[in-house]
């Protein structure tokens, strides 16, 4: 195996258990180390078609993603029209590449409380429904 296999495969495991940290709401090392059993346990799949850089690239925009989904969710609250709205966003990826980037393209994009990914529209691009304010006239 090569160095860059580790480092794909460890990225992997770290964000299988920081999901799992996040699904249970428990940091705690008991968790932790529960989540990192459960995290190995289950199968990776093929490193091929990750490229390293995109991988941690993305992790990196959906972990920092967390102040803009708290914006969103106080600006849901505050909407007195909503209307919705559904747009083409392009992906990452396209739908043949990795499987694992294409989540957490889906991921990114959906935990904002404004946003979610409807379908993918083609190749490229997700069908994504967005809530918005309607300007009284």
């Amino acid at each position: 195996m090569t160095i860059t296999r580790y480092i794909k495969y460890f990225i992997t495991i770290a964000f299988r258990t920081f999901v799992w940290s996040l699904i249970t709401s428990n940091f705690s090392y008991l968790n932790m180390l529960i989540g990192l059993i459960i995290s190995s346990m289950i199968p990776i799949g093929k490193f091929e078609k990750i490229d390293l850089f995109l991988l941690t690239k993305e992790i990196f925009i959906t972990i920092m993603i967390v102040p803009q989904a708290l914006k969103e969710t106080i600006d849901l609250i505050l909407i007195k029209n909503p209307s919705d709205l559904f747009i083409e966003q392009e992906s990452v990826v396209k739908s043949t590449g990795s499987h694992f980037i294409n989540f957490i393209d889906l991921l990114r994009i959906t935990i904002t409380p404004l946003s979610l990914v409807t379908r993918r529209a083609d190749k490229k691009t997700w069908r994504v429904h967005i809530v918005k304010e309607t300007k009284e006239n």
